[in-house]
């Protein structure tokens, strides 16, 4: 662990004052605190000069045993190692880029801030501060929480622990969730204790850890871990700020979290899909906060600063990459995106799973002069390649190495733009469940034909999940002696989660030796045309789509609807429509949803070309689904490609329509309206010829009301006509017949009869 853990032993007793609220709690109110900081220069692995580094060791809070006589008849030793901070500032590389029109090196900040878990060894404690084991032991239910609060954690780390490991778990989730909804007094500086079970110290400090971050919501626990025991075991309990031991201080401090949570939660909830709301949760957070740079000062105080909670976010706009990480993880998880907090040794950033991969993204250093989007939504392999001073800070302590997800996906963000994810096509194999009976004991083994995927399974009747619901990592076959059903998802980086498998198992399921390999799943949630549908909704919709939404799409697409008719059903849809697209984002959608890719350049730019020059958006649907990439789409998922029908007469002929449409602005000097599109594109259709559409445009009564001179009017035919400016002996001439009497029409005719108009017909291919 990097040395990470301060062992704190102590002796004496020491009384704490009363406590204000935070903003009346002062520096004297905390334990002894020492402080000093040394600040060096560096030029390593850059050319500009570096900004100042300051590394601040900072003292844990000490207390004693709450029975001192017991206390006393121990030997204890006082030691107390220091807090490490990083850097405040490290300055960008010097290298030139594309990032330096926006922001200069100088402007570039990496700051870290991350403060050491300190372990205080308080020996003997007393039986009344440990929780009441019918409280430690209640189970809470991972489909319906305990308490609204419990929604903004992650069960990330908890499905993978073992059963003592999330017994202990369980017991400071109760203590913590006790205090949180709790106004009474805690005069000893901490949350009750709970029992560790069997733990050895190492996996007490680690899981307690990794409980801190990934429960964001009890702001109130400060950096100390108090552990001690007594005749029936070792115990441990987290510290809590000053500020709020007091119970009232505390309650008026929760309504102010929530408040401002609930707040961001509507705003958030507006928006449809992940995506979105993880932007805009990152935003909101860095453009509502500053980093406190008084963290590294010798005057600094974490007991009111609050720097390592979201607290910090929340009531103060002043935080470092503690507040950042865990704020942005208690919001999206809130929203129902799972996401997680993760820690270096000096640093903390997130890890958030959208439309189920998983990216990184660091808010701390993204709050610069403006948004810097460079850490959003990136891969590992991207933030493993960064400068060795900054890769340091994202290289993850190695106790997290079992736990953490792989993210093998990149937005491709750069300074000032988010990136675009990267389409997801394919599902993961739904799991099959096998159940061996021996003796009246179920032997049950799960397996998915996806190579590396993994398995989450309940025997409570709870949809399994990676994170949103406590379930059980699949490991190998487990054994179950009573009846209950079985239900398991399993999941693949780069792909979408399998249907949830269910199969219910009872003692006598079979005879001994016998194997049940029956499916019980719905046959509808099976079909390998769900992760089509499911990429509709998220290119289409720009959101998830519900379970229910997935089956009665494939149920469609099984009872004999064609891909295109059913993609045709989103694109088309009044959800879709609402959302007013322009032409180039319509057809971005296109190309994510019916290819699988985002657009190129040039192909995207002729597509709007052809919108812009009058084709409906239906027909340039229609040459997305009759194309081979949407048809090895379709293969993919197995279902029909089909096609659609195009109705209107601009959709019969691209040439003849956007021949029309250059007549709308040649002589009209506007834009088409669609029926006066559709009526002239008919008539050429049906074998009306060029020269005569035409001349319903000039001697239209339109055309007409605009009173052209003869000078304009000439002018007129040569855009018009021949598709090109004049030349100054033709305007004269024919300028001369008409103020000599000539007509308007010969003068047309002139131009419309000439082998120039034909040439200017034939490169439209008419």
């Amino acid at each position: 662990m990097k040395k990470r853990i301060a062992a704190i032993l102590l002796l004496g007793c020491m009384v704490m004052g009363s406590v204000g609220t935070p903003a009346q709690v002062s520096a004297a109110e905390v334990a002894e605190t020492a402080a000093e900081a040394e600040i060096e220069q560096t030029s390593e692995e850059t050319s500009a000069d570096t900004a100042a580094a300051e590394d601040t060791e900072t003292a844990g809070n000490t207390k004693t045993a709450g029975n001192t006589e017991t206390a006393e008849s121990t030997e204890l030793a006082e030691t107390a190692e220091s807090t490490e901070l990083a850097e405040p500032v490290k300055a960008a590389a010097a290298d030139t880029t594309e990032n330096e029109t926006e922001a200069t090196a100088e402007e570039i900040t990496h700051p870290t801030g991350l403060m050491d878990l300190n372990v205080i060894n308080v020996g003997t404690i007393a039986e009344d501060d440990v929780l009441d084991e019918t409280e430690a032991n209640s189970s809470k239910s991972s489909s319906v929480y305990a308490a609204a609060w419990d929604a903004y954690s992650s069960n990330y780390v908890y499905n993978m622990l073992s059963t003592e490991e999330r017994k202990f778990w369980d017991g400071l989730d109760a203590s913590c969730r006790q205090v949180l909804l709790g106004t009474d007094n805690l005069t000893d500086g901490h949350i009750p204790y709970v029992s560790c079970g069997s733990l050895n110290s190492n996996r007490i400090t680690y899981v307690a850890y990794m409980f801190r971050y990934m429960n964001p919501q009890y702001y109130f626990i400060n950096v100390s871990l108090y552990q001690g025991g007594s005749s029936s075991g070792w115990y441990a309990a987290f510290g809590v700020y000053s500020a709020f031991q007091n119970g009232t201080a505390r309650s008026t401090a929760t309504q102010s979290v929530k408040n401002q949570v609930d707040t961001w939660k509507n705003t958030v909830n507006s928006l449809s899909s992940e995506a979105e709301k993880v932007k805009m949760i990152h935003d909101l957070i860095v453009q509502k906060v500053d980093y406190n740079t008084d963290i590294y000062g010798n005057s600094f105080n974490e007991d009111t600063a609050y720097t390592q909670s979201v607290y910090s976010v929340f009531c103060m706009d002043k935080t470092v990459c503690a507040g950042y990480a865990q704020a942005f993880e208690m919001m999206c998880n809130g929203v129902g995106v799972d996401c997680i907090a993760v820690t270096s040794d000096d640093h903390e950033w997130n890890k958030v799973r959208i439309n189920d991969s998983w990216y990184n993204v660091d808010c701390t250093w993204a709050d610069q002069s403006t948004i810097d989007y460079e850490y959003f939504e990136r891969s590992d392999a991207v933030y493993d390649a960064d400068l060795a001073s900054y890769a340091s800070s994202h290289a993850e302590e190695s106790y997290w190495s079992e736990y953490l997800p792989a993210c093998t996906l990149d937005s491709g963000a750069t300074f000032s733009d988010p990136g675009t994810l990267p389409t997801i096509t394919q599902q993961t194999a739904q799991p099959q469940i096998s159940v061996t009976a021996n003796n009246n004991v179920n032997y049950v083994t799960i397996t998915s034909s996806t190579p590396n995927a993994i398995i989450y399974y309940t025997t409570n009747g709870d949809t399994p999940t990676p994170a949103y619901t406590r379930s059980e990592k699949y490991s190998s076959t487990f054994i179950l002696s009573g009846s209950c059903t079985v239900k398991a998802v399993a999941v693949c980086d780069t792909y979408w989660d399998s249907n949830v498998a269910s199969k219910s198992v009872t003692a006598t399921t079979g005879t001994t030796g016998t194997t049940d390999t029956s499916d019980t799943t719905d046959t509808t949630t099976q079909h390998k045309a769900a992760p089509f549908v499911k990429l509709l909704y998220q290119y289409v919709l720009d959101r998830s789509a519900t379970q229910s939404e997935v089956d009665y799409w494939v149920g469609r697409l099984e009872n004999g609807s064609t891909g295109a008719e059913v993609a045709y059903g989103f694109l088309f849809s009044e959800e879709f429509q609402n959302k007013n697209y322009s032409d180039a984002d319509y057809v971005e959608h296109l190309y994510l949803s019916l290819m699988g890719r985002a657009s190129d350049a040039d192909g995207k730019a002729d597509w709007v070309t052809h919108l812009t020059n009058g084709v409906s958006r239906l027909y340039v649907f229609r040459q997305f689904t009759d194309s081979t990439e949407f048809g090895n789409l379709c293969n993919t998922y197995e279902i029909e490609r089909g096609t659609v029908t195009l109705t209107e007469d601009r959709d019969q002929n691209y040439n003849v329509t956007r021949f029309v449409a250059r007549n709308y602005t040649e002589f009209l000097g506007r834009t088409y309206d669609v029926d006066g599109l559709n009526d002239w594109s008919g008539r050429i259709n049906s074998g009306y010829g060029m020269e005569n559409v035409a001349y319903g445009f000039v001697f239209s009564q339109e055309c007409i009301n605009m009173n052209l001179s003869n000078s304009d009017y000439v002018k007129m035919l040569y855009r018009g006509i021949f598709g090109r400016s004049y030349d100054d002996e033709g305007l004269n001439d024919w300028v001369n017949q008409l103020n000599n009497g000539t007509s308007r029409e010969t003068v047309f005719w002139g131009f419309a009869n000439s082998q120039e108009f034909a040439n200017m017909v034939a490169s439209y291919g008419l």
